[in-house]
């Protein structure tokens, strides 16, 4: 009779630990990018440039993931707007308003393509708002996210790569109507995928 209230006890033991290190291991994957820390923005940059980092790096990740020379093209074509972060913000926020978040949530969702989720793109790479995949695919996009933002923080060093500063950018497949439109096509280093264009 002992022996069976022992052996039960044993088993409802091994059963609850089985069950708690199930939990505490689904809510370790659940939460890992919880625990992440912050991309450390460098110490040098004011707020403004901070906002204006995570927008370019918002921005350029909608428009071609984390290519490096978009990221630069997208900068370029801020900086031939104003001279200030607080004008390129300006820019960009009224030139990508479904990524910026100008545009309002339920009208970004009509929209095809990716600024329903890019726009909620952060700097602690949690899982942003409408991601369309699962958790496990966000898992492998984070780290890319991760590092673009961090280069993007540096966006006083990324290179010139359009001849003459870009007054825009399209989708290279839209060159026909971009031309159409009355815009010049730029030859631009770094083979970005997005065409600069100035009028």
């Amino acid at each position: 009779m002992l022996r069976d209230r022992l052996a039960h006890a044993l088993r409802a033991a091994i059963l609850f630990g089985l069950l708690a290190l199930a939990w505490w291991t689904l809510r370790g994957i659940g939460h890992a990018q919880d625990r992440a820390p912050r991309v450390p923005a460098p110490a040098h940059l004011s707020t403004t440039e901070r906002v204006y980092a995570l927008l370019l790096a918002r921005v350029s990740y909608n428009e071609a993931g984390d290519s490096e020379a978009d990221l630069a093209l997208v900068h370029q074509a801020a900086r031939a707007h104003g001279p200030s972060a607080e004008r390129w913000i300006g820019w960009l926020s009224r030139h990508s308003p479904c990524v910026s978040g100008r545009l309002p949530l339920e009208r970004a969702l009509e929209r095809p393509g990716r600024c329903r989720w890019t726009r909620h793109l952060r700097p602690d790479g949690r899982l942003p708002r409408q991601w369309p995949g699962t958790q496990t695919a966000w898992h492998r996009e984070r780290p890319r996210w991760l590092a673009h933002l961090e280069r993007a923080t540096r966006f006083r060093t990324l290179p010139i790569v359009c001849p003459v500063a870009p007054q825009s950018w399209d989708g290279a497949r839209w060159v026909a109507d971009v031309l159409a439109r009355g815009w010049r096509v730029l030859q631009c280093k770094g083979e970005p995928r997005n065409l600069g264009v100035v009028r």
